[in-house]
């Protein structure tokens, strides 16, 4: 019985409340419309909220509740007696290093006066001069008549060297110039034999001499060409092996026997 007569004192409090609130003298549908409206502005600030928590960098952040810290009533902290202070931890006391004490013996005296060092230089025994060796005489060198370079002809040649040939023999004088300029003057055992001579007189002259005796041919200087042309001839048209020719001619004989003759005292 006492439980139905709460529940009918509680709903007649709720009528009480009802009729005196300003909503009970509205219409029904009135009212649930301005129900309705109210839970939707209520939905649409909580989203508002929960948007705008989340967009600006002050907001709340949410944290998973398993992840959290326990709470201060889990934490028991044991209260620090007002009497005690924390002291500072003790310095550990260094290790000095050992020191080994080294005892140094003091150096042996030194004399001042140092005595002079003796060399003994031994002298040097003579040195004989080296002997050379004899030098070993070399073995002669054939002369291949092949190899060896002959020997122009008719080839031109200086009174110096003609003077020897004549003196000893080998060689013989031909005058070619003409039988006048002979006449007035020529070399000593010179003979005559001029360019303008005939073939028989060329022919009868060299009949007189052997072929192994050199004719040696000169005019009047180096400006005659005639001594050159009959050289030429000698050996080409009458195939003598041995003719030379003055290039100089009876001019350079006068100046080579001038300044070897001794000058003549003045009476």
């Amino acid at each position: 019985m006492s439980k139905h007569r709460k529940k009918s004192a509680a709903a007649s409090s709720m009528k009480q409340v009802q009729s005196s609130s300003p909503l009970a003298s509205l219409p029904a549908s009135r009212t649930r419309r301005m129900l309705g409206q109210l839970v939707g502005l209520l939905a649409a600030s909580v989203v508002l909220g929960f948007a705008f928590n989340l967009s600006s960098p002050i907001g709340i952040p949410f944290k998973d509740a398993s992840s959290e810290s326990p709470s201060l009533t889990e934490v028991k902290t044991s209260p620090v007696p007002a009497s005690s202070t924390v002291l500072p931890p003790l310095p550990q006391a260094t290790k000095k290093p050992a020191v080994r004490q080294v005892v140094v013996s003091p150096p042996p005296p030194i004399s001042t006066v140092e005595k002079p060092i003796v060399r003994q230089v031994t002298p040097a025994s003579p040195v004989a001069p080296p002997v050379a060796a004899p030098a070993k005489a070399s073995p002669p060198v054939a002369v291949n008549p092949s190899t060896t370079p002959a020997v122009p002809n008719p080839a031109a040649i200086h009174w110096a060297d003609a003077k020897p040939l004549v003196a000893s023999g080998q060689a013989v004088l031909v005058d070619v110039r003409h039988k006048a300029m002979y006449d007035a003057g020529h070399i000593p055992g010179a003979l005559s034999l001029p360019e303008t001579s005939t073939p028989e007189e060329f022919t009868a002259f060299l009949n007189q001499h052997p072929t192994n005796l050199t004719l040696i041919v000169y005019c009047s200087s180096t400006s005659c060409s005639q001594s050159a042309r009959v050289a030429g001839r000698l050996v080409t048209q009458y195939q003598r092996p041995s003719v030379k020719y003055m290039t100089g001619g009876y001019m350079e004989y006068q100046q080579a026997e001038l300044a070897n003759k001794p000058a003549q005292p003045t009476p």
